[in-house]
């Protein structure tokens, strides 16, 4: 089964189609949205602590996502460490050990809003469409954006999707706004984003 991931700065959600019509899917109890933050304790099964992020993820330390993630901080900053809006540093100047660690972080979430997804519809999502923004947040440019695509492809595959394919999020708003109506137009495509905001103009 295909389904479509915003994987947003803020939060996240993911749809599939159904009776022809997008369905957005619930990923955080009731919620169709996990905010995009993750809690991985500084503390191992065996007692063992880490002093980094790093570290805790590659030792595979336990990890929450969305508002348990944010339930677990509050209670105890000092138990672990939190991530909040990895999108925005894809695009930004990362050495290799920080792409790594990005990427990893990036695949554990959408490792975890596939699973509850599949859990909710019986059936396992092999497919994914990721929105992207037509930039993201950054002073590098295309250099930039190819490095977070690259990196946002990884972590979708490193999270079991098979085909992973990516469409600018401005032109996902106006293909759904084409469906409803019956005469070519130019619409001014505005993305307030938590991270990023476009401005497009797209012939529908």
């Amino acid at each position: 089964m295909q389904a479509g991931i915003d994987f947003g700065t803020s939060s996240s959600s993911l749809g599939i189609w159904r009776d022809g019509r997008p369905t957005l899917v619930p990923l955080d109890g009731d919620s169709v949205r996990l905010a995009s933050v993750l809690h991985t304790a500084r503390t191992g099964p065996r007692g063992r602590e880490v002093q980094s992020l790093e570290q805790a993820i590659a030792a595979g330390h336990a990890t929450v996502f969305g508002e348990q993630a944010i339930e677990s901080q509050i209670e105890d900053p000092l138990l672990g460490f939190f991530v909040k809006s990895p999108k925005t540093f894809l695009g930004a100047e990362l050495k290799r050990s920080q792409q790594q660690l990005f990427t990893e972080i990036v695949a554990r979430m959408l490792a975890h809003i596939r699973e509850q997804a599949e859990s909710r519809l019986g059936s396992p999502l092999d497919r994914v469409v990721l929105g992207r923004p037509v930039n993201f947040h950054g002073t590098r440019g295309e250099a930039g954006n190819t490095q977070a695509t690259a990196m946002l492809q990884a972590a979708a595959q490193v999270a079991g999707f098979r085909e992973v394919e990516f469409l600018l999020e401005p032109i996902a708003a106006a293909l759904d706004y084409e469906r409803s109506i019956e005469r070519d137009q130019v619409v001014l495509v505005l993305d307030a984003g938590g991270g990023t905001t476009d401005c497009s103009m797209v012939r529908v």
